[in-house]
């Protein structure tokens, strides 16, 4: 197989297609028909906004590990498999280099721009295709796949756009060197760049902002004229904390109310707040008159309590906090050792910056492979004759 850094030519009608979910866990094979692994991603190379990244290799699962194949080493592409060219591999471990793209860890089930749309869609599958000059990424599949029982049913076809139709937003600094230059967010109208920044999450956001901040004109635009008040604070304060502190984990949004309000208004609070992430309902924060925070209570105490009864003589007023400088081991350990599924984050003089989840917790530490693997088919169970049917009177004689 080519590693040729030359420019890919053009897709063409005719050309070999492979889709990124047929390579998934198949077979790597060695030359003598042996399985040596399995696909566990592909990487590419990114080369520039109008050219079609470059397949430079494979990472292959190997005994336990983590392989690097180059794409020099790989005698054969096929949706069913990788044929090697020898028999045997290095099993030197994979380290990314400058401006390498994992399709499966860093597009897979992430988000994207649509540059004419300005618009997020997501990759849920990526096509690649045998340009002559080696395999490249041409193509994406923004469609959601279709389902059947809970089941993703595969053979729904492909809605696949051309790659150049995108600007990915990949999370990997190496990377983001690169695709910074591109220039083309910064093409953007500022409405256009808020509308984005509005729907984004914390590190779509972090990724869209260094696209504009070499652009002070624009920057200034998107956040004093365009955005609202609430959201601009909202994006300010969470791209000044670091990914795996307290403070960049956090949902500046949450409920909050005053000690003499009663349970049944505090309910009504919590049934209104249909745009705050549902983890971060769990618990009614209770502030003084300050903003200083007093006190939490639980849903549950609140849906037990007589509806007039005072949050104040409900809520605990010595929650668990943290400031939000706190890293992601220290509130693992405090949601375990004290049953929490939500912590306040509070400032050095205890006002409520945010609130981090449980979910925040499991998506910053569960492993970014295990996150992506295929869900486990449901259980087929065998349907038996209902209680009914079996202890049903039968005629002549008594019930079985």
């Amino acid at each position: 197989m080519s590693t040729s850094e030359d420019k890919a030519p053009e897709p063409s009608g005719g050309l070999p297609v492979i889709h990124l979910s047929q390579l998934l866990r198949a077979p790597v094979v060695a030359r003598s028909g042996e399985d040596v692994g399995r696909v566990e991603d592909v990487i590419v190379r990114l080369r520039g906004a109008d050219e079609y990244p470059l397949v430079t290799g494979i990472v292959a699962g190997v005994g336990g590990r983590d392989v690097f194949i180059g794409s020099q080493s790989i005698h054969e592409f096929a949706p069913d498999r990788i044929v090697l060219a020898k028999n045997k591999i290095n099993l030197r471990g994979f380290e990314r280099r400058e401006g390498e793209v994992l399709l499966r860890a860093d597009v897979l089930g992430h988000r994207l721009i649509d540059v004419a749309a300005v618009e997020l869609v997501r990759a849920y599958d990526v096509e690649l295709e045998d340009t002559g000059a080696g395999w490249a990424l041409v193509r994406l599949d923004t469609r959601r796949p279709a389902r059947f029982f809970g089941l993703i049913k595969r053979s729904g076809g492909h809605a696949p756009r051309d790659w150049k139709a995108f600007e990915p937003l990949i999370g990997h600094a190496r990377s983001d060197d690169l695709r910074r230059h591109w220039g083309r967010v910064g093409g953007f109208k500022p409405a256009e760049i808020a509308d984005l920044l509005e729907d984004a999450d914390k590190g779509e956001v972090g990724e869209i902002l260094d696209r504009v901040e070499s652009d002070p004109e624009l920057e200034a635009d998107v956040f004093e004229d365009l955005m609202p008040a609430a959201q601009r604070t909202k994006v300010i304060t969470l791209m000044g904390f670091n990914p795996e502190s307290a403070g960049g984990l956090m949902n500046v949004d949450f409920v909050s109310c005053a000690s003499s309000t009663t349970a049944g208004t505090a309910l009504a609070l919590i049934a209104d707040a249909r745009t705050i992430q549902p983890e971060a309902l769990i618990k009614m924060h209770v502030l003084d008159e300050d903003k200083h925070l007093a006190g939490v209570v639980s849903v549950i105490a609140l849906l037990q309590a007589q509806p007039g009864e005072s949050v104040g003589t409900l809520m605990d007023s010595d929650p668990v906090c943290v400031t939000a400088d706190a890293d992601l081991t220290d509130i693992a350990l405090l949601m375990a050792d004290f049953n929490l599924y939500s912590i306040p984050v509070v400032d050095d003089q205890d006002r409520v910056l945010g609130v981090v989840t449980v979910d925040d917790v499991l998506e910053a530490t569960i492993p970014e492979d295990w996150r992506r693997r295929e869900p486990a088919p449901r259980p087929v169970r065998e349907i038996l004759p209902s209680e009914a049917d079996r202890n049903a009177p039968v005629p002549g004689g008594e019930a079985t």
